[in-house]
């Protein structure tokens, strides 16, 4: 499997509803890719902005995806595909697989990087190189 840049993070999750898999993979420039591991192809990348930022933690659930910078920053973005147009379902899937990510959520979460979160229930817990 192909990928752009230095791997920082990865995580594995089913998406609710789905029988397959998908493996979030973090990178140094900031980028997260949501690959297909049964095509292996890259079916969506959340872009993290025009400011370098390395992704160093991410998790997954409740149709959303989290990340953690480098910078202390936490993100939170929607991971729940578009609605299906029944009359063209192939117009949907196009644009997802093409999609580029916006993130829905700023968090400011440290002061430094942000080495690994947790999400329990409706609770998201990280830690980081501030201590805290």
């Amino acid at each position: 499997v192909e990928h752009a840049g230095r791997v920082t993070c990865v995580f594995c999750a089913r998406r609710e509803g789905a029988r397959d898999l998908a493996l979030f993979v973090g990178y140094m420039d900031g980028h997260v890719r949501q690959w297909d591991m049964r095509t292996a192809t890259v079916t969506r990348t959340f872009m993290r902005g025009h400011k370098p930022d390395a992704v160093m933690s991410l998790t997954v659930g409740k149709g959303r995806l989290y990340t953690g910078y480098s910078s202390g920053k936490i993100k939170i973005w929607d991971t729940m595909p578009p609605p299906i147009d029944a009359e063209h379902p192939e117009k949907v899937q196009a644009k997802e697989v093409t999609k580029t990510q916006k993130n829905m959520i700023d968090v400011e979460g440290h002061l430094d990087g942000v080495l690994g979160m947790a999400l329990c229930e409706n609770l998201l817990m990280s830690h980081s190189e501030d201590k805290s």
